[in-house]
């Protein structure tokens, strides 16, 4: 895995667990280190913690690695949505509750509500994933025991996705008419 991965930043998604490489070394090593989440803070800081360091790191080899679970975990994709100002994003409060109990609110400008096309079993088949290899990303997928990891460019899937994104502000939602929210937009 070494050989594959180099020394880079790596987002890490282990059977739909984030898990976030903080930095790189000139030793080759990779450093990881769990998303605040898992420490015991809230989720939307959290988010906000593990997109900072992911375009902090895009030009620095960075990659996505997912062990165990399929690419439809990808939570990177909901950064290309927010980075583009996707018209489907929109404001919600949000209780968060506090180490010590106590409960506050706070608005997130833009929320990720509602469904996606990227959410299925199968979402290489999806369009985005369809669309994106045929651009030139490439998905690498390696046995891993009884299951499979699957590595891809963290650059090159934001290079990628955000064109993808420009050329059709759809790409990223479903195409069926019946559903509830993709329909809407």
């Amino acid at each position: 895995m070494k050989r594959v991965l180099g020394a880079a930043l790596v987002l890490l998604v282990v059977c739909s667990v984030s898990v976030f490489a903080r930095g790189s070394s000139d030793d080759g090593a990779i450093k990881i280190a769990m998303m605040p989440k898992f420490k015991g803070e809230n989720y939307f800081d959290a988010v906000k913690i593990g997109a900072e360091e992911c375009v902090a790191e895009l030009n620095k080899n960075g990659k996505v690695v997912f062990i165990g679970c399929e690419i439809s975990a990808n939570t990177f994709l909901h950064f290309l949505e927010d980075s583009s100002g996707a018209k489907f994003l929109s404001a919600a409060i949000v209780k968060i509750k506090e180490p010590d109990g106590r409960l506050r609110t706070e608005m997130i400008p833009r929320h990720l509500p509602g469904h996606r096309d990227f959410y299925r079993r199968d979402a290489l088949n999806g369009k985005f994933y369809q669309r994106a290899v045929e651009r030139g990303l490439e998905i690498r997928t390696a046995a891993l025991g009884a299951g499979k990891a699957t590595v891809m460019e963290l650059r090159q899937l934001y290079d990628i996705g955000m064109r993808l994104i420009k050329d059709d502000p759809r790409i990223l939602l479903c195409d069926d008419p019946d559903c509830q929210f993709c329909s809407k937009f």
